[in-house]
This record gives structure tokens, sequence and C-alpha cells, in this order.
């Protein structure tokens, strides 16, 4: 091949090389400006939606666990709470609280530490409840474990726990102000729990943990080891979920 055909050659190849690069560049914008976009967006909007499906998958796992006086442990499996939930929801009342009992059990000396670390100014009093909880004086660790559920949620976001507005909970407000994963965690707090029903809420059959009828006195038959640790969950709960604004 002599010089001439070649150098003609490689021009014609130059040539194809860059109608490509322009083809492709115009390719390329249309996608960048058009495609892509759109693609990202259909991708987010799955991706929110997927999210937002669990969060409220999850809320409801945990509301139903508030709603038989059960709170989760930060540290406790993911798969858990959903675990707990489908058996309270099959009416395996028995099964997933035999569950939480034998978690709370075995973990119930690092919360009471952790909580004493967190609050060292009411180490004294956690401590008493912790030990009376152990010696099975459950109708002394009770109360005192509900009042200071009560005064770490005041001291947090600066409302009691256990008092509502219109029938709505002032820790709802709380909730409510926070990030979707924060408000999901949080979801029992929204909503209106057996812990602080009122007397037109609690029926001749109602038989859940209540705040109201063991520190005014109006039961006396409270005092059990399910009841006491629903109590030392909740304080958990409430001591480690909430934070200051």
């Amino acid at each position: 091949m002599n010089d001439k055909i070649q150098k003609q050659l490689i021009t014609q190849a130059n040539k194809y090389i860059e109608q490509f690069k322009d083809n492709f560049n115009v390719q390329l914008k249309y996608y960048h400006e058009n495609v892509f976009p759109d693609l990202i967006r259909r991708a987010t909007e799955a991706i929110k939606l997927a999210g937002k499906e669990y969060l409220d998958k999850r809320s409801q796992e945990l509301i139903a666990l508030g709603k038989r006086g059960w709170f989760v442990d930060y540290y406790m499996p993911a798969s858990m709470p959903s675990t707990l939930a489908k058996d309270i929801d099959n009416h395996n009342i028995g099964k997933a609280e035999s569950t939480l009992i034998e978690y709370y059990r075995d973990n119930i000396d690092s919360i009471k530490d952790n909580l004493c670390i967190k609050y060292p100014n009411r180490a004294t009093v956690l401590e008493k409840a912790f030990t009376a909880h152990k010696n099975n004086q459950y109708e002394l660790s009770i109360p005192a474990l509900l009042i200071q559920a009560d005064g770490i949620c005041k001291e947090l976001i600066g409302v009691q726990l256990y008092s509502r507005n219109n029938r709505i909970p002032k820790t709802a407000n709380y909730v409510n102000s926070l990030d979707i994963i924060s408000q999901s965690y949080l979801s029992p707090f929204s909503e209106n729990l057996p812990i602080s029903a009122t007397e037109r809420e609690r029926n001749s059959n109602f038989n859940e943990l209540n705040r109201h009828q063991i520190l005014h006195g109006e039961i006396s038959n409270y005092g059990t080891e399910i009841n006491s640790l629903k109590s030392i969950y909740l304080l958990n709960y409430v001591a480690f979920a909430l934070k200051e604004p």
C-alpha cells in the first residue's frame, strides 16, 4: 500500500471517528438531559416508597407491642420486633411474651448499669428499684420504675410521659417533629397506649399495666414479674430512645 492510499484511509478513518464522537455526544446529551433524570427520579421514588412501606410496617409492629405493654430494646436483633408483632397478630401472646421475658431476663443487668451511667443523679433510686425487682418485690419496683420513666421523659423533652392534650399524647408532638426514621422507632409514643389509658378507656375487662391505677392505689394485684419487666423496658425505651431537642 503506497503512502497516498494509506493517508487517505487514515483521513477517512479519522472522519468516521469524529462523526461517531459527535453522534455519541449528541446521544449522551439526550440521555443526560431526558433519560437519566427520569430514571433517577423513578429510582428515588421507588426507594422512598419501599422505605416508607418498611417504616410504616415497623411502626405498626412497635405499636402492636406497645399496646401489650412491651417496648423494644435498642440492642435487640433487628428481626425480633417483627417476629413478636406477628405472634401478637396471630394471637400467640404467650409465645411473644415468653420470648420477651427470656430476652429481658438475660439483659436486665446491662440495662440497669447503662441507666445508672447515663443518669447518675437517679442511680440510687434505680439501683433500689432493680434490687426490688430481683428480690421479687414487684409491688415496690413497678411504681418506682414508672415514676422514673415519667421523670426522665420530662427531663429530656419537657412533657410528662403519661399526659395528654385533647386526648392526644403530649409526646406525639415531639415524635411528629422528628425525621421519618425516628418517627417510626418512636411511633408508640404517638399513640394512646394502655399504660396511660384513662378511666373512660378502661373497661371492666381491662388488665394491662396502667400507671394511673397503680400510682393512685386503684388496684393492688399488679405485682407480677411481667409487669415489672414491662416497666423496666418502658423506662429503658424512654431513657435511650428520646433525645433532647
